[in-house]
């Protein structure tokens, strides 16, 4: 019997001709993706029967009428629409779940993890809230009346019933069991098995959500189908040559190349070690990005892996990271199949929607289809995008997690992570590497100690023979290129008084690098500068969109040269202290932790070759606004630890130099041992979870919700392994604090972009356009869109997409984005 004797339902209409996509057609392709992502951690059959299941409550009459009213081809329905919704996704849930359960009724992991995973795939649930909730069991004992299981089952195609058949007839369990066991090792917690479970469930979530995705867009601009590359990059042996031919052109004339030679050397041999974990403790200034690129490309050649991510703290290094790598591989600006950079989500998720599976929403907002999904062999992304692909709500994170699987991720400047993060990094990236046989490598200068916090089963594992480090000798040097003087005082620095100061220290033909903690102490010190001297002034910050930064430092580094030196002044935030080539004579730092103060002291004298030592003065802002900044404040608090007791070290445990190693252990061991509580990522009673509690307890054991469900009156005993609060957690989850969204910004080519994005909708030129979007966005913190929003500053690019552009007015030329209307359209350096 052919498919073609059983009735075509229909999966969707594609929105510029009204075609109708087969929905055996949607979930045979779907499958077929959702296998090949989850193939590549040995969950191949699992991610096949996810996507043949996943829709399988649409082959019903009822859906089929509810899909041609949504889409205005029929008046009205012949059935009562309770809710203004139709359920189609728990169809699905329950044939997985009953498929699996014991001959006995007990259920079984396999049947939980399918269940959950189907169920979710228009919007996370919890298989339990926090108030003790059972939303797993209630959802799967919904009725035929709301469910239409039996209906759909009946009206399946032979091929889509004959595959099934053969899916079911795998022992997924085993599949599953196996993943499990692989990345919790033999010695291993019950909650740390837990939590690798809520992982495992979520990285099938993103295998599913991804291949439902791509077929849908797919199928709306038939043209992108050649256009993706699924992890299939052949040609890593040609980005070798390239960056071999491009290293072999440097030449040696300075110490600080010598050492970058042999960093890059020792990264080279470090590349024919087994998948795992790395670390690259190198100087300021030691040549990361390229020596770490060096290992990338040839680790990954050696293991056949799929990609390289590199995810950086701050925004504007991808700038410049990007720039350093396209250039070494031959690769063009706007080659974004090779190398893309992700800085920012255009799109909202949407995570506060009430009702997150609303079919007109999801399977008609065609920006959502467009989201990225990092189908490129080397991704440039921030360390908000890669923990938001691991824990946040809203799908469009979700979707990325499978691309982390089997690939090489460098950690840029891993001091900066957040103390709350430390126990959901460390336990990801070690399922990373155990679960999906990706290797990791923490990068920087000032190397924190995740391999020695508590418990020891959330620390990262340590192998000194697997970290890349500089020798004793290649160290003293490095720290005897600049002195540090503390010149805090009591009463504080206010702005105007840290420009004067920066004035003074120009005398000499000197230039002067100010860094400070805060967007509007650079502002505002900036707009001081201008009236206590007549030397050239720059300002970087944030609020400026990439390109904007390239140039901005471009024209930085001219007059740094040299030949061509003159006094100035560079007011910035501490994104220049993470990765950005420059080199002052003078750097002003607003006191910060220790290894922000090593990484500003990088930028000063870096490359050793002055005739002088470089100058660092440490200053107390009495002006700056930490009020959103909490993990600042900790850290001057602890710096200031260890300020005094540097101060009075008659014993010389410190080596007498402040950026000295025993001085940066200290320093980090007040920072994390005295916060142990903060590390896994603790909320409140104010929270979406209601009570004090933990991410890590929501989404490992959750035992004060098992507790409160126990409570409750006639509450069966729960007799399963999958309990976890999964939306209540990623809904409570935010790297940064009310984050806001990227806005894309009218300077340079952004305002054609704009131009381009606001005219007709066209799926095959929209995606390649947010793409090179990225380049000319700024990410806008939540209280910044309320006032741009309330100043008339932000548009739609269309109704409805959630894409936001920024009017011309309040684009400044030397500040970015302004909350006021901006006149100033000058050139900086005048």
């Amino acid at each position: 019997m052919c498919d073609q004797l059983k009735p075509e339902f229909i999966a969707r209409f594609r929105p510029s001709d009204m075609k109708p996509q087969s929905l055996w057609e949607h979930l045979h392709s779907v499958s077929d993706m959702a296998s090949l992502f989850a193939g590549k951690v040995g969950l191949g059959a699992t991610g096949s029967l996810l996507g043949l299941s996943h829709d399988i409550g649409k082959a019903t009459v009822e859906f089929d009428e509810y899909i041609k009213f949504k889409n205005g081809l029929i008046d009205k329905l012949n059935f009562d629409l309770t809710g203004g919704k139709l359920d189609h996704a728990t169809a699905g849930a329950q044939v997985l779940h009953e498929a699996f359960l014991r001959p006995d009724g007990i259920t079984t992991l396999a049947a939980d993890v399918l269940a959950i995973t189907v169920a979710s795939h228009h919007g996370f649930m919890d298989a339990l809230t926090p108030d003790g909730c059972d939303v797993l069991s209630r959802r799967l004992a919904k009725g035929e009346s709301e469910t239409r299981k039996d209906q759909a089952l009946s009206s399946l195609s032979p091929s889509i019933k004959k595959r099934l058949q053969e899916l079911l007839a795998i022992d997924i369990s085993e599949e599953l069991t196996n993943l499990l066991r692989r990345s919790i090792g033999k010695n291993y917690r019950e909650d740390e098995a837990h939590f690798n479970m809520s992982l495992i469930v979520r990285f099938l979530l993103s295998c599913l959500i991804d291949a439902d995705r791509i077929n849908a867009a797919d199928f709306d601009a038939p043209e992108n189908l050649g256009k993706r590359q699924y992890g299939k990059y052949e040609e890593w042996d040609r980005l070798i040559e390239h960056l071999e031919d491009y290293l072999a052109t440097f030449t040696i004339r300075h110490e600080i190349d010598e050492l970058r030679r042999d960093i890059s050397a020792k990264c080279l041999a470090m590349a024919r070690q087994d998948r795992g974990f790395f670390r690259l403790t190198v100087p300021t200034g030691g040549g990361k990005t390229l020596a770490s690129l060096r290992f990338a490309l040839h680790h990954v050649a050696k293991h056949e892996m799929q990609r390289i991510i590199y995810v950086i703290p701050y925004t504007s290094i991808i700038d410049q990271n990007a720039e350093s790598i396209r250039e070494a591989l031959g690769v063009d600006t706007k080659d974004t199949k090779i190398v893309l950079e992700h800085h920012s989500n255009l799109m909202p998720d949407r995570k506060s929607r009430e009702n997150d599976e609303e079919e007109s929403r999801e399977e008609c907002d065609h920006y959502k289809l467009l989201a990225e999904n990092w189908d490129s062999p080397i991704i440039l992304t921030t360390m908000v995008q890669f923990m938001e692909t691991l824990y946040a709500a809203g799908t469009n994170s979700c979707r990325r997690m499978h691309q982390l699987a089997n690939s090489v991720i460098i950690f840029d400047e891993i001091q900066t992570l957040p103390i709350n993060l430390i126990h959901l990094f460390n336990l990801a990236v070690k399922f990373l590497v155990n679960a999906c046989n990706s290797s990791i490598m923490l990068c920087t200068a000032t190397q924190p100690i995740l391999h020695a916090i508590d418990p020891p089963s959330r620390a990262l594992p340590f192998d000194s023979k697997r970290e890349i480090t500089v020798t004793k000798e290649q160290h003293r040097k490095t720290l005897n290129r600049v002195d540090v003087f503390d010149v805090t005082r009591p009463q504080g620095w206010n702005q105007r008084e840290i420009a004067e100061l920066a004035n003074e220290e120009c005398a000499g033909e000197k230039s002067v690098l100010i860094i400070v903690n805060t967007k509007g102490d650079a502002r505002e010190i900036f707009r001081e500068l201008k009236t206590v001297t007549g030397l050239p002034t720059c300002h970087l910050s944030t609020s400026m969109c990439p390109v904007h930064r390239i140039e901005q430092l471009t024209e930085i580094r001219g007059l740094l040269e040299p030949g061509k030196k003159r006094p100035f002044i560079l007011v910035s935030t501490q994104l220049i202290e993470a990765g950005v080539d420059v080199d002052f004579d003078v750097v002003i730092r607003s006191l910060a932790g220790i290894d922000s103060i090593a990484q500003a002291a990088g930028r000063c004298n870096r490359h050793g070759s002055k005739p002088y030592k470089g100058r660092v003065f440490l200053v107390n802002s009495n002006d700056e606004n930490l009020g959103k900044l909490p993990s600042i404040a900790i850290a001057q608090k602890d710096a200031k630890r260890v300020l005094g007791e540097f101060q009075r070290d008659i014993n010389g445990i410190f080596q007498g130099h402040l950026l000295s190693d025993p001085t940066l252990e200290r320093y980090f061991q007040y920072y994390f041992h005295t916060r142990s509580g903060l590390m896994d990522y603790p909320v409140s009673q104010k929270s979406q979870v209601g009570r004090n509690d933990t991410l890590v307890d929501l989404l490992s054991t959750n035992q004060k919700s098992i507790y409160a469900h126990g409570i409750k009156p006639q509450s069966p005993k729960l007799k399963r392994f999958l309990n976890q609060s999964f939306q209540t957690a990623a809904r409570s989850f935010e790297v940064i604090t009310n984050a806001g969204q990227g806005v894309i910004v009218p300077y340079g080519e952004g305002i054609e972009l704009i131009n381009d994005l606001c005219g007709i909708f066209e799926p095959n030129k929209q995606f390649e356009l947010l793409r090179h979007a990225q380049r000319f966005s700024v990410n806008c913190f939540s209280h910044e869109l309320d006032r741009l929003s309330k100043a008339g500053a932000l548009h739609e690019v269309q109704e409805g997409s959630g894409i936001l552009y920024l009017a011309e007015t309040h684009y400044d030329d030397e500040l970015g984005v302004t909350m006021e209307k901006s006149n100033a359209m000058s050139t900086p350096f005048a």
